[in-house]
Formats: C-alpha cells, sequence, structure tokens
C-alpha cells in the first residue's frame, strides 16, 4: 500500500468499533459549506502536478483493520486513539488554508485511478449539532445571514441534531482530493480540546 504523508505510527491499538457513528445521518449530499461542491469538482479537470506528493511504500498481506480504517477507494491510517468518522457534506475546509490546486489534482488521480493508498486523516475541530444549532441556522437563512454568520450555504435540517461537523486543521488537500475520488465518509483526528462531546461508541 502506499502511505500519503508521515510515516505509519508505530504502536498498535485496540480498535473500538463505532456502533453509533452513523445513526442518524441523512447520507452525505451536496456540502454544507460555501463553494466547496465547486473546488471539489475543479479537482477532476485540474491539470495535476505531483511534485510535493511523497509517497511511502508498505505492503500488507491481508488489509490490517487495527492500522487502517478502509474507505471506499483508499485506507484511512489509525495513528489516533480519536478517530471520528464524518459524512464528507458536513466536513470544512480550514479558512485561511493556502491551496494548492495542481497538488490536490495530483492525489485525486492516485487516489481515483492508483493502487489503493494508506492515508493519513486530517485532524479536526468537532461539533454536536443541536436542536438549537438548527434553530439559529433556519434563522439565519431567513435574515440572510447563514453564509455571514457559519460559512454555510443551508441550513441544517432537523435530521442533522446530533450528528456532528467539523472544521479541519490540516490535511485540507487530501479530504478535498479524496471527496473528489467519490468518498462518502472520512475519517478524522480530533483535536483535544474537543473530544469530550464524543462518546465512547461513536470513536471508530
Amino acid at each position: 500500500m502506499k502511505i500519503f504523508g508521515d510515516s505509519a505510527f508505530g504502536r498498535r491499538r485496540r480498535r473500538r468499533r463505532a456502533t453509533a457513528s452513523l445513526q442518524g445521518l441523512a447520507g452525505p449530499g451536496g456540502s454544507y459549506f460555501v463553494g466547496q461542491d465547486d473546488f471539489v469538482d475543479s479537482l477532476r479537470h485540474t491539470e495535476p502536478d505531483d511534485t510535493y506528493v511523497e509517497l511511502q511504500e508498505e505492503t500488507f498481506e491481508e488489509p490490517d483493520e487495527d492500522l487502517a480504517h478502509r474507505g471506499n477507494r483508499m485506507s484511512w491510517l489509525r495513528d489516533s486513539n480519536y478517530l471520528v468518522l464524518v459524512p464528507t457534506d458536513k466536513i470544512a475546509f480550514t479558512p485561511e488554508n493556502q491551496w494548492n490546486p495542481a497538488h490536490a489534482a495530483a492525489l485525486y488521480q492516485r487516489f481515483k485511478h492508483g493502487p489503493r493508498p494508506l492515508v493519513r486523516a486530517p485532524d479536526a475541530r468537532l461539533h454536536r449539532i443541536t436542536a438549537d444549532s438548527v434553530r439559529r441556522s433556519d434563522e439565519w437563512d431567513d435574515e440572510g445571514e447563514l453564509e455571514y454568520q457559519t460559512g454555510m450555504e443551508r441550513p441544517w435540517g432537523k435530521w442533522d441534531a446530533g450528528t456532528f461537523y467539523v472544521q479541519l486543521l490540516d490535511g485540507n488537500h487530501r479530504a478535498a482530493a479524496a471527496m473528489a475520488a467519490g468518498e462518502e465518509y472520512i475519517p478524522v483526528s480530533v483535536s483535544s480540546n474537543y473530544r469530550d462531546d464524543v462518546k465512547d461508541e461513536e470513536w471508530i
């Protein structure tokens, strides 16, 4: 397998199964966040530049579920005990991220057309969507303030209450390329200040 990012985390960890992490999800659709769908789609048509795509080779006789979470087209390295699986429509890119579209397009090409890669999960801030979050986003949408207040294109729905959304702290290029390649859920490593709201059964 190909590993994107740093070398694999050497410590073996006990795998915790998420029995409720996908409960209550309406399923990934268009992104809730302004401009993200257009950017992700643009990667499919951007000339790739793989100058900055660093690869390490590691081969397994069988898929190692203690080392990696298997997605549709790629495997995500389990280098943290604090991974949560999030639908791609509820993943917000870092607002100040410095994008290199050609680099992201090169990752997309590898993810979509190459052998199954092993990819480091992005770090993220995680937030629980509450009934109050739904109400406030609806009010801001009615007032024409939703994008200004939240950076969102559409308000949360009642079905979103109780689920998570995240804002990435790194790994924006990896996440965008994975979305372009068709991943519907991406595991993120939750920042230490945002872990208290996660139930034991929601870690993967």
